[in-house]
């Protein structure tokens, strides 16, 4: 799947869940995605609205099936459907109903979903909103069904629908269509099938912990008018400077929505209205608007680069924020608010003609703005050529078939080659511990690396699970340790190990680079200008930079021998690079030796010599530099302790 990486995620949380009994609870229960770290098929984005019942259904959908297709034309569909009802409160003419959807259906901030967040996609629910808010009675049961599939799609879009809900509820009270007593009836039966339904999917098996400690993303004041990414013909970025934490509060209503809400404030204030809505009705929606906006706003307001207030939250409400993660979403039904008064104005307020004029121009403009977007979603959504694994080597399908599980080293949210390890997973029907969920519980996270830091140091393995380090002091470790019946090294780049081999006849191939701390093969190091030939680290002429760094090992104290074996194709008195050893070089490097590397006339060469440290060395490299004289290649390099007191383990 295309896009960023919520749409594969949201793929491989339904490609598990398809396989769960169907009979378990919570019902949304997933343990194989993410394992410990695994909850609920509501926290990989995977629409229970859909996988539930093409769950159901699994027994006769071949092995690769998807339907996040047949979501998207469902809220395409559906957007026009709940955005022609609404605007039919007001507009009696059919051609500025067609033209006013049309300007619904070409928002930014909904169509940039499809490529990023396909759940949030469902926006269709906050025109049902607003729809059943402008009913002139209140609907019970149609709330409930809304109330009920909004908590089915994704949780901003229920807390959104509920925000409108409750100002129904206030309107129909104020205007005393219902009592005190009905409001509240309503409130929490409404409230109780929501949260049961919840409970049911799984929203609760995070605990008291389903926060994310990141900065929360908010709403810049200018985001109506800022097409951030490159959403406009006519606008240019405004090149924020904290785009990244404002990008989930993005609000470009495009020029032909502008334009049109400039013209309709100005119709508003010079002509006449037909008929207007009671304060009844305005007040409380007016009301949740603007508390929207303010939760949008979050405790930073920015206009533009410049801060004009920030303050200290509560720890609870800082605690909320964290939980939602991006509370510059809120905003979302103030813009369908916006959008549609600025619509209504148009065709009610000027002659039938002139209306449907002004919006026959908003939705050129509209467009013609949105062009290059427009174009940027047909071809997200053309078929994309069959993606090709990382993970090429013929011993992954023997891995797979030996070990049932799969243990990231340490486990996280979004580790390192977790697109190609989860495809690799589930093809061989094995549960793997890490993944990319909206929510994660960190207190199990923390408990799930301390016991996995513990199998490290004890070297205790489980013998039925393939390990994956992406840590790298746990795999020095690892390098020092492990026993001779388990195998560290890499494959394809992957960094593994591989419990109890002697169990597997088939897990030795020559694709699998074992390393044993001391010994570094130049293709299992980090370079700048390298690149991996026949095994070696290979820079050409002309290229200059770091050809080796890493690997960031710890050196006991002790006496080494430490081995450059390399090749460079000049005559021996020409210098083609230099190398060092240095610890820190982060922040700030220390040197504790270094030398020239020299010509060796093509052939294999080596430097060496002795490494004395009275104290550990944490965060070592032994890098090598090429000055782009020649061609140089590096084969390994190498670390042997000389003094027999000296164990490198400890």
């Amino acid at each position: 799947m295309h896009g960023f990486l919520d749409p594969q995620a949201n793929l491989y949380g339904w490609e598990y869940f398809r396989h769960t009994p169907w009979l378990q609870f919570p019902l949304g229960a997933n343990p194989d995605y993410g394992m410990e770290l695994g909850s609920s098929i509501v926290f990989s984005d995977s629409i229970p609205l859909f996988a539930l019942p093409f769950k159901l259904l699994a027994p006769l959908l071949p092995e690769t099936f998807q339907y996040f297709g047949l979501w998207v034309l469902t809220c395409m569909v559906l957007h026009a459907v709940f955005g022609y009802l609404l605007l039919s409160r007001f507009i009696t003419s059919q051609w500025q109903l067609a033209l006013g959807t049309a300007l619904l259906l070409l928002l930014p901030p909904y169509l940039m979903r499809f490529t990023i967040h396909l759940a949030l996609g469902g926006q269709w629910l906050l025109l049902a909103g607003l729809y059943l808010y402008f009913s002139p009675r209140y609907r019970a049961t149609f709330w409930l069904l809304m109330l009920t599939l909004a908590t089915l799609v994704h949780a901003y879009l229920l807390v959104m629908l509920a925000a409108i809900w409750g100002a129904d509820l206030l309107q129909r009270l104020w205007a005393r269509q219902l009592t005190l007593v009905q409001c509240l009836i309503r409130g929490l039966v409404g409230s109780a099938v929501i949260i049961g339904l919840m409970w049911i999917l799984g929203y609760f098996m995070l605990g008291s912990t389903p926060t994310v400690s990141d900065p929360y993303g908010r709403m810049n004041l200018l985001a109506m008018v800022d097409p951030a990414g490159g959403w406009s013909t006519f606008f240019p970025n405004l090149r924020l400077t904290d785009a990244y934490l404002d990008s989930d509060g993005f609000a470009y209503l495009g020029a032909g929505i502008i334009g049109l809400l400039v013209t309709a404030c100005i119709v508003y204030f010079l002509t006449a209205p037909r008929e207007t809505l009671s304060m009844y009705t305005v007040w409380p929606i007016a009301a949740i608007a603007w508390f929207l906006l303010l939760i949008a706003l979050t405790n930073t307001i920015k206009l533009g680069n410049f801060t004009l207030i920030e303050f200290e939250l509560p720890s609870w409400a800082v605690q909320v924020y964290q939980t939602f993660r991006s509370p510059g979403r809120f905003f979302g039904p103030v813009i369908y608010l916006v959008s549609a008064i600025a619509i209504i104005i148009a065709s009610t307020r000027l002659p039938t003609r002139a209306g449907t004029c002004l919006l026959v121009v908003a939705l050129g403009l509209q467009i013609h703005d949105l062009s290059a977007s427009l174009q940027s979603i047909r071809d997200y959504f053309q078929p994309e050529a069959r993606w090709t694994s990382p993970l090429s080597s013929p011993l992954w399908e023997e891995l797979g078939e030996h070990y049932e599980k799969v243990i990231y080293v340490r486990p996280g949210n979004m580790p390192p080659y977790f697109i190609p390890m989860t495809e690799f997973a589930l093809r061989h029907g094995m549960p793997i511990n890490s993944g990319y969920l909206a929510r994660i519980d960190v207190a199990e996270e923390a408990r799930a690396r301390v016991a996995l830091m513990e199998q490290v140091k004890t070297g205790n393995y489980d013998a039925s699970a393939l390990y994956i380090f992406n840590d790298e002091e746990l795999w020095d470790i690892v390098t020092r340790t492990a026993a001779t019946d388990h195998r560290a090294g890499t494959l394809d780049g992957v960094r593994l190990l591989l419990p109890r081999v002697s169990l597997c006849a088939a897990c030795s191939h020559p694709d699998f680079l074992s390393q044993r701390w001391g010994v570094w093969n130049a293709s299992q190091l980090p370079t700048i200008v390298g690149e991996v030939r026949n095994g070696a680290l290979q820079a050409e002429p002309g290229q200059v930079g770091y050809l080796s760094f890493g690997p960031y090992t710890r050196i006991p104290a002790g006496s080494y021998r430490y081995l450059i074996t390399y090749s460079a194709d000049a005559p021996s008195h020409t210098v083609a690079g230099h190398w060092d050893i240095v610890s820190g070089a982060a922040k700030a490097p220390v040197e504790h030796a270094s030398g020239e590397l020299n010509g060796t006339d093509g052939e294999v060469g080596m430097v060496q010599g002795r490494l004395e440290t009275a104290e550990d060395i944490p965060l070592s490299e032994i890098r090598t530099f090429t000055n782009g004289v020649a061609a140089v290649s590096l084969i390994s390099v190498e670390l042997k302790q000389t003094g027999a007191d000296h164990d490198p383990a400890k």
